[in-house]
């Protein structure tokens, strides 16, 4: 549910619908905790005494889907003519 609702902050702060720099750092923090929590659920699958594949295959995915959230959120920020803006494109 988590991932959901930060998914939609998310795609609001991107399309400007919700504009105050706030709403950006919760979207910014959002996209931070899944990237931990991703990071975190495979180095906890690797270590520990029994190994399950989907949790890796989840948390890979919740790490990848943190890390393309930050960087539409920062790209965002900057004009369309920026070339750190061309990242998001």
């Amino acid at each position: 549910m988590r991932t959901l609702l930060n998914g939609l902050l998310a795609l609001a702060v991107t399309n400007q619908w919700l504009a105050a720099a706030w709403w950006c750092t919760a979207a910014l923090l959002g996209a931070a905790g899944l990237t931990w929590a991703g990071v975190a659920a495979v180095a906890r699958n690797l270590t520990g005494p029994h190994f399950e594949g989907f949790a890796v295959i989840i948390g890979v995915l919740l790490a990848l889907q943190g890390l393309f959230t930050a960087g539409a959120l920062v790209t965002s920020r900057f004009t369309p003519s920026s070339k750190v803006h061309q990242f998001g494109n």
